[in-house]
């Protein structure tokens, strides 16, 4: 753990916090568990708004937890929610598939995508990302 300047893609407003850079979903169940004070997780930084600071609390890099699971042939898959939009496409792109929406960039993470209910060009017919998660 270590305290750390961290900004967003604005860079608008740093902030110092205790960042924590968990391997494992052992290793995060532990460190939420002991951990007193605000805590947020964090992906690639790539919010609009700065939102994954937490001034003088601690900030969970989530970016090592980014497993991909392809669950059924029809498309369920259960990713870690560190994992890059740009890694889920290379990983499902050569199955035929394809994120049905996808930010203007792809240096998201799922769980960014699902915390900010992302949208794409296609909002008006695929609807935001959370339409997709189950």
């Amino acid at each position: 753990m270590t305290k750390q300047l961290v900004y967003g893609w604005g860079r608008a407003a740093g902030s110092f916090a205790r960042v924590v850079s968990p391997m494992t979903v052992a290793e995060l169940s532990h460190t939420l568990h002991t951990s007193t004070g605000p805590v947020i997780a964090r992906g690639l930084g790539r919010s609009y708004g700065d939102s994954a600071q937490c001034a003088g609390g601690l900030v969970v890099d989530m970016t090592h937890l980014r497993d991909i699971n392809i669950v059924s042939p029809d498309g369920l898959i259960t990713v870690g929610g560190g994992l890059a939009i740009r890694d889920l496409i290379n990983a499902v792109l050569p199955q035929g598939w394809f994120v049905p929406v996808t930010a203007g960039t792809s240096y998201v993470t799922v769980g960014g995508a699902i915390a900010a209910d992302i949208h794409g060009k296609n909002h008006h017919n695929a609807g935001s990302f959370g339409n997709h998660v189950r």
